[in-house]
């Protein structure tokens, strides 16, 4: 899919913050290792790549929340929406959404590409200094426009955005996409006059 060296991996103060809130969440050392083994099948933290790191994460942030707000009941119950998307708990159910509808990508979004989905939607509202919200057109807009690139062009942005620990707008985002299709295009034409040469 992509060469080596393009899949960056978390950091080691990454690798901490992940196992921080696994800690928060009752899991130790070895029950996170074995949760990343089943999920993810790799022997090590270290073997995530980024877009593995910032589900996994999140997962355990919605869940350290939980257990530090005592209750069980729905996140988004705290933060009335009225008519727009202001706490990362809507975008959640959004993003859900977003699968569940078929939406974009059809049946292939996994529930990490959910996840993602939703850390990426979270930094465009984050991004809105003056009220921190998106509205249903902002966000259709842009499943719109991303929703016509395939999916591990999504995926491929989705590294590259978030190695970038910055909120960016969704036309940032957008651009990543287009330029991850160009790379690709660069790099089949080299291989096509490659062959040629042969």
């Amino acid at each position: 899919m992509h060469d080596a060296d393009e899949v960056r991996h978390p950091t080691a103060r990454q690798i901490g913050r992940l196992y921080n809130l696994a800690r928060l969440c009752a899991l130790d050392h070895d029950a996170t290792k074995a949760l990343l083994q089943e999920q993810y099948q790799v022997a090590s933290s270290k073997d995530l790549t980024m877009y593995q790191y910032e589900a996994f994460t999140a997962e355990l942030q919605r869940h350290a929340d939980t257990i530090a707000r005592g209750r069980q009941l729905p996140p988004a119950a705290a933060h009335p929406r009225d008519g727009m998307y202001a706490s990362a708990e809507h975008l959640r159910e959004f993003a859900q959404g977003v699968k569940d509808f078929r939406r974009a990508w059809a049946d292939d979004l996994t529930d990490d590409d959910v996840t993602v989905l939703a850390v990426i939607l979270d930094k465009f509202r984050l991004y809105r200094s003056r009220d921190r919200k998106l509205s249903q057109a902002q966000l259709d807009e842009f499943l719109t426009s991303a929703g016509k690139f395939q999916l591990w062009v999504f995926r491929r942005a989705c590294e590259i955005y978030l190695s970038s620990y910055t909120t960016k707008p969704e036309r940032y985002f957008l651009g990543i996409m287009k330029n991850v299709v160009r790379d690709r295009n660069r790099e089949l034409a080299a291989a096509q006059r490659d062959l040629l040469l042969v």
